[in-house]
């Protein structure tokens, strides 16, 4: 009987510290066993005013380095104005971002967690077409995930202004995604192609 109790009470223990170290890694924002770009948005981060804020300030904080970088080195002049948008945009919801997390007394990063600063010094290793390619291409990914959390944010966030500001963020975005679009379209064209054919 002993036995059989120590052995539930070592499988309990177990279960504990595999479930205390998923959490470890929820509260870092990385998914055990799943690769950085295949990580959804834990729970957390949807519902939770403070995480999502602290989510938010990380997204706008990447998209600000990512487009500063695009603005100085960006091959095409598409690339390069794309980037200045960005870093214009972005610093606009850097100040909401704040000024919802001030008198919540939330504090915010003021630096990029390992896995964001990682894609920054990545789209700073290439250089000519090959940059103006991977930010293009990077851009419309992170959009789209952006999307679909301040969508998820805007209807399940326990916070009602943080839903709106989820909410009125989208159309930012959205307009964000369409000109990546747009030029990925550019860029990849192919050379000495004519817009119509």
């Amino acid at each position: 009987m002993k036995s059989k109790i120590a052995r539930t009470t070592a499988i309990l223990a177990g279960a504990g510290l595999m479930l205390s170290a998923a959490a470890l890694f929820a509260m870092d924002g990385i998914a055990p066993f799943a690769p950085p770009s295949a990580q959804p948005p834990n729970d957390m981060e949807i519902t939770d005013p403070g995480r999502f804020l602290e989510a938010a300030n990380i997204i706008n904080r990447t998209e600000i380095e990512m487009g500063r970088l695009a603005n100085e080195r960006g091959q095409s002049k598409s690339v390069r104005k794309l980037g200045k948008r960005l870093v214009h945009d972005h610093a606009i919801l850097e100040n909401k971002i704040k000024a919802l997390a001030i008198p919540k007394d939330i504090v915010l990063s003021k630096v990029l967690d390992i896995r964001h600063q990682q894609m920054v010094d990545k789209l700073a290793a290439y250089s000519g077409a090959a940059f103006d390619r991977y930010y293009v291409e990077d851009q419309i990914k992170d959009h789209q995930k952006a999307i679909a959390l301040f969508q998820q944010a805007a209807a399940e966030n326990q916070d009602r202004s943080v839903r709106d500001f989820a909410a009125n963020s989208i159309p930012v975005f959205q307009q964000h995604l369409q000109l990546a679009e747009k030029d990925s379209k550019i860029i990849n064209e192919p050379t000495g192609a004519s817009p119509g054919q």
